[in-house]
């Protein structure tokens, strides 16, 4: 562990607070590494903000599935705004997400029981709006 910081009981108020913002947002972006590595995915946070994204034996066998897992996140996602905050829905990223799916569909044994059914749920929806306009 690298030395992050020192603390002096004499520093004032305003050094102690931006001390403390530092030590927060290192120890945030450490977490999310841990949590990174721990959930098989291999994309971390450097401390400049730069993202490094790892390859190799472990990733190699993780990575599919969590492409697919965030691609349902996507369809979840996507799904609620059309729901909650028409707004903030794009007709056009959703049809982006969708061709790639599409593509995925191709080889229907790899994808998982939930992206499909986030998939699904936001088809129907569609649908059904397009019903009702």
């Amino acid at each position: 562990m690298p030395h992050v910081l020192e603390l002096e009981a004499s520093e004032n108020e305003a050094n102690i607070l931006n001390k403390g913002q530092r030590l927060v947002k290192l120890c945030s972006r450490m977490h999310q590494n841990i949590s990174s590595k721990a959930g098989s995915e291999y994309v971390f946070k450097l401390g400049d903000g730069r993202i490094v994204t790892m390859a190799g034996s472990s990733s190699a066998l993780t990575f599919r599935n969590n492409f697919y897992y965030r691609l349902a996140e996507v369809f979840r996602n996507l799904d609620w705004l059309y729901q909650n905050d028409r707004k903030q829905f794009d007709l056009a990223e959703y049809r982006v997400f969708e061709r790639c799916y599409s593509e995925l569909e191709k080889n229907p044994g790899q994808i998982p029981l939930d992206l499909r059914a986030a998939y699904t749920s936001m088809e129907q929806r569609l649908a059904a709006g397009a019903q009702s306009s």
